[in-house]
């Protein structure tokens, strides 16, 4: 949920059907128009779908395609892989391909936001430390969509794995559609590409019914369907 976090955006207020190159300053100002967007919608309820693929080394990993839906105080994850249910109790993730699943303790955050301070500190401040750490190399729109790349300075390349961000939204609604996170780590080079499929908060339903341990438990012991499951139990007394 992390990365996802590069992927706010905010409505940009022209519409440009020409190519548009704009000046660094502008730059900066587009990344937190964009990073503003989720600001705007009621995070209590969401339903978001995205694809991401991994490429390391130039090799392109598997494409996982994942769906997340909450509400006020339920989550429900899943990418084909790894399934996770929290209310405000329990947390169970499910790893399909180990058959093993894993109960621990912990409410669930009723806002995916809560704890990140981007709405609590003025624009200024982020652009202050967007132009400490980071170097526009693109910044155009072109037929009604915007293209932002972002590079870290050189004295800050031991500080972060993460060395570009480049991203692509809709000029008018300020939704993102694509990000591009290439990192580096001991020589290893990756590359994160997230394509956002659909992010709403509007008609959003219920991620589940009853609780987080009723998807896998029943009179305190797994399901059929989960018999041959590992249960480990790390949740706190």
């Amino acid at each position: 949920m992390r990365k996802l976090i590069y992927l706010l955006g905010l409505a940009v207020s022209i519409v440009l059907s020409a190519y548009t190159t704009h000046e660094h300053s502008d730059c900066y100002q587009e990344y937190i128009r964009m990073s503003s967007y989720y600001k705007n919608l009621n995070t209590a309820k969401i339903y978001m779908k995205y694809s991401s693929v991994s490429v390391l080394n130039g090799e392109y990993g598997e494409k996982l395609v994942t769906e997340i839906t909450h509400n006020e105080n339920k989550m429900r994850m899943t990418n084909g892989h790894i399934t996770m249910y929290q209310d405000d109790k329990n947390c169970v993730l499910i790893a399909h391909d180990r058959n093993q699943i894993v109960l621990q303790t912990g409410g669930f955050n009723k806002d995916i936001t809560a704890g990140l301070s981007w709405d609590k500190m003025s624009s200024s401040y982020h652009i202050d430390t967007l132009k400490k750490y980071y170097n526009p190399i693109q910044c155009n729109t072109n037929d009604g969509l915007g293209h932002l790349s972002l590079e870290l300075k050189d004295k800050y390349l031991l500080q972060s794995p993460v060395k570009r961000m480049a991203y692509v939204y809709e000029i008018k609604s300020g939704k993102m559609l694509k990000a591009t996170l290439d990192s580096e780590v001991n020589s290893t080079k990756s590359r994160e590409i997230i394509t956002i499929d659909k992010f709403t908060s509007n008609g959003v339903a219920e991620p589940f019914k009853g609780t987080a341990l009723s998807q896998v438990l029943s009179g305190g012991t797994l399901k059929e369907s989960f018999k041959k499951y590992k249960l480990t139990d790390v949740r706190s007394n």
